[in-house]
């Protein structure tokens, strides 16, 4: 479970660069999972049919559960995935899709204008969806006498309820930043600890 805080897209975004009479529409869309990237992506291939280009790349996960892709999508090898790739993590953010639009405007960008064009439009969508921190999710369980000792600790932690039920015992998930992660759980420990045996 990561100590430091990681961030996601705040919301979906786009934005728009001219670079030579070809455009370079671009899209900053928060995604969940591999499959929700992959469903996301199918759509604006959808959409924008029409395009010369439609590259991509997606980071979804944290650390050793990270997951990346990128694809030129017909352009030289590595003149768009790639730097696509590179303007997320320079974002420092995961679980998110940018897929830029191409049309081509009948003027040659060469590699190294091509790359440069797609990494800005990859970074201006970004800029414009803003980030917000991760929030991991917690299941716990607690005798009934402890249930407002750890829902206080949740708010003075930033965590959310995400639901919570009273059955003999308190059943509840929190959604906790990813930064505070690690020192919620450890005051829970203490908490039910306490009362243990």
């Amino acid at each position: 479970m990561p100590s430091r805080a990681v961030f996601v897209p705040a919301r979906s975004a786009q934005s728009e660069l001219r670079e030579r009479a070809s455009r370079f529409k671009a899209f900053a869309i928060p995604v969940e999972s591999i499959e929700t990237a992959e469903k996301k992506l199918t759509a604006l291939k959808k959409e924008y049919f029409d395009a010369s280009h439609i590259c991509y790349a997606w980071l979804v996960g944290v650390g050793k559960e990270e997951k990346a892709r990128s694809s030129d999508a017909g352009e030289p090898k590595g003149t768009a995935g790639p730097p696509i790739l590179e303007a997320i993590r320079g974002a420092s953010i995961t679980n998110v899709l940018v897929a830029v639009v191409r049309y081509f405007g009948g003027t040659k960008l060469g590699t190294g204008g091509l790359s440069r064009a797609y990494r800005q439009a990859a970074v201006e969508a970004l800029a414009l969806a803003g980030k917000k921190e991760l929030l991991e999710e917690v299941r716990l369980s607690a005798p009934l006498p402890l249930a407002d000792r750890l829902l206080n600790l949740a708010k003075k932690f930033g965590a959310k309820v995400k639901e919570k039920k009273f059955a003999g015992e308190m059943t509840a998930t929190f959604l906790v930043p990813t930064s505070r992660c690690g020192a919620f759980l450890k005051e829970v420990g203490k908490i039910i600890g306490r009362t243990s045996g």
